[in-house]
């Protein structure tokens, strides 16, 4: 499932990311991995950082370029 989020504020954005995150979509595996992209490193660390601050742990989640999972997505 493809869920695309957009927005100014990146703490709101890490607050709707938390709670999609909290419920995996139905039929979805619950241990499967999350990917999550952002468009830098510096965004990836502190995502990580505010994701486990709020769930209490960020594990199982990937977070790719977009171009790295435009490739992932084509060699798929």
């Amino acid at each position: 499932m493809l869920r695309l989020v957009r927005g100014a504020h990146p703490h709101v954005l890490a607050d709707v990311l938390a709670d999609v995150l909290r419920a995996p979509a139905p039929g979805a595996d619950p241990l499967g991995p999350e990917w999550v992209v952002v468009g830098a490193r510096p965004t990836e660390r502190w995502l990580r950082a505010a994701l486990a601050e709020r769930l209490g742990v960020c594990a199982h989640v990937h977070f790719p370029s977009p171009s790295s999972l435009v490739e992932a997505v084509v060699a798929a």
